[in-house]
């Protein structure tokens, strides 16, 4: 037996609230009541190889807050806002398989009666990364071309398998020591129609300054939106992590995007880019 360190996010705000258990080799997302996901019983893991210290909250994502833990194990841990949300998370990773930039869905388990959702976890995050230079310019243009290449080739695995991330941001994107991506964070994660589309509602959950003319407008969602964030994403590095349309309001910037108007490059953005 052997220890991880991981890190715990618990999803709050919500009736059946979930959360993200994350470790040094692993990350975990867990319901705070109900029963895990029992059509995939041979992706859970022990809950007695969980030990979450729910005290010590290291960070807050858009749905979850994260906790300190730690993992017990000797084995491998997987075969290769409510509990339908987190089913269909389970569904999400499991059709997406492994892929060298998204973050590796290695299996569920329960803590507290609360079903979890392991995952790798990565050190650092690409909002943090961009941040950090903030006083020193623009990352390197060939680091800048790694890191977007990577999470186009991330994104084109999802869109490959009839499913649209909906919240793809830098917070979202999972960044190694030596810059390799991992794309993160499915809970928004949905299906596409044969027609390469999904239609729901707006809620207040998703991230509506990244979200496409077409879902805000007409509830659409396809690997077009997708690809709309991730130019917002590019915008968030070219500007050191400052959040897209800041100056607006959220209906502010639907008469913006409502007229045709867009966000135009950050001064200073470099040419080659």
């Amino acid at each position: 037996m052997y220890k991880n360190i991981f890190r715990v996010g618990v999803k709050t705000g919500m009736r059946l609230a979930s959360s993200i258990v994350a470790a040094s080799n692993f990350a975990t997302e867990v319901a705070v009541e109900g029963q895990g996901p029992a059509q995939y019983p041979s992706w859970r893991i022990s809950p007695n190889l969980l030990e979450v210290d729910y005290t010590k909250p290291l960070g807050k994502g858009s749905s979850a807050t994260i906790y300190g833990a730690f993992m017990n194990c000797k084995a491998p841990l997987a075969n290769s806002n409510d509990s339908e949300q987190f089913n269909n998370e389970v569904k999400s990773m499991t059709i997406l398989g492994w892929h060298p930039n998204i973050c590796p869905f290695l299996g569920w388990s329960m803590s507290r009666d609360r079903p979890c959702l392991i995952f790798e976890s990565i050190p650092n995050d690409l909002l943090r990364y961009v941040k950090g230079f903030r006083n020193l310019g623009f990352p390197a243009t060939k680091d800048i071309l790694l890191i977007t290449w990577q999470i186009a080739n991330g994104m084109a695995h999802i869109a490959q398998h009839k499913l649209v991330h909906r919240d793809l941001a830098c917070r979202n994107v999972l960044l190694t020591e030596d810059l390799r991506v991992k794309i993160t964070d499915f809970g928004l994660c949905c299906d596409c129609d044969h027609s390469y589309t999904y239609t729901g509602s707006i809620s207040k959950r998703l991230p509506i300054k990244w979200l496409a003319p077409e879902a805000l407008l007409d509830r659409l969602f396809s690997e077009k939106s997708d690809v709309w964030s991730f130019g917002i994403l590019i915008y968030e590095i070219l500007t050191c992590g400052i959040v897209p349309y800041a100056t607006m309001s959220n209906e502010e910037m639907l008469e913006f995007l409502r007229d045709g108007k867009r966000l135009e490059a950050p001064d200073g953005s470099p040419e080659d880019v």
